[in-house]
């Protein structure tokens, strides 16, 4: 079963609307039907958007649809810790390149790793929510 197809199995199962779906993820439903209808491959970000929204309603009832979701949001949390080391190692040789760490500097590093510590702790929370028991 495709990405896709997974998603459409859910959305028809619930009988939910693209209105709704985009609502939810404050978007546009032309965007959603596309990605779910037309799309050759749905964008794994989107996808595990989709997932979370589809969790957070208990609308994933078996648990091959919890080990997908498992699955897609490890991947994801992949994706967002690899793109964090990337832009960690720019930005510190950015700063690094004249052999000064000026204050503007260390502010910006410190928004910037904040950030980064941010986004990851939010995907590892969406991780430790997947596998707690209720």
């Amino acid at each position: 079963m495709t990405l896709q197809e997974e998603l459409i199995l859910i959305k028809n199962r619930h009988k939910l609307s693209y209105s709704w779906i985009a609502e939810q993820l404050h978007t546009y439903p032309p965007k959603i039907q596309y990605a779910f209808e037309v799309a050759k491959d749905i964008p794994f970000s989107l996808y595990a958007q989709i997932m979370d929204l589809f969790e957070r309603y208990n609308l994933i009832d078996d648990s091959k649809e919890k080990y997908d979701n498992l699955i897609s949001q490890t991947f994801l949390t992949n994706q967002i810790i690899a793109e964090s080391i990337k832009k960690l190692n720019y930005l510190v040789n950015e700063f690094s390149a004249d052999n000064k760490f000026t204050s503007d500097e260390r502010r910006n590093a410190n928004e910037k790793f904040t950030q980064f510590k941010n986004e990851i702790n939010k995907t590892l929370d969406k991780l430790i929510k997947l596998t707690e028991i209720k």
